[in-house]
């Protein structure tokens, strides 16, 4: 069963569903993040783990037609970094194909 809720919205709003506008070339970083760890220190050193055991989905949505003097193609990431601001050690999870 999927969960989706404004927590889990990596771009954009949740309700109302509305998307994260793109009009720049090269990377666009969502507007959200998921912060999956629970405590800090030494006692409290827990992170969520999500689906233990289980595949997990991710939902991509375009809500727009694409558009560019040159073609226009977008490409999707998952990625995972030590941050907030996804900039320090980042790691590409997953990844689509280039849609054009």
């Amino acid at each position: 069963m999927a969960v989706s809720d404004s927590l889990l919205t990596l771009s954009g709003t949740y309700n109302p569903i509305a998307g994260q506008l793109v009009t720049a070339t090269g990377n666009t970083t969502s507007t959200n993040i998921i912060d999956t760890e629970v405590g800090t220190g030494e006692r409290y050193p827990q992170v969520r783990d999500f689906g233990v055991g289980k595949r997990l989905s991710v939902e991509i949505s375009i809500l727009q037609t694409l558009t560019s003097a040159g073609g226009a193609t977008v490409q999707f990431q998952l990625v995972q970094a030590d941050d907030a601001a996804i900039s320090v050690n980042v790691n590409v999870v997953a990844s689509t194909d280039a849609y054009d």
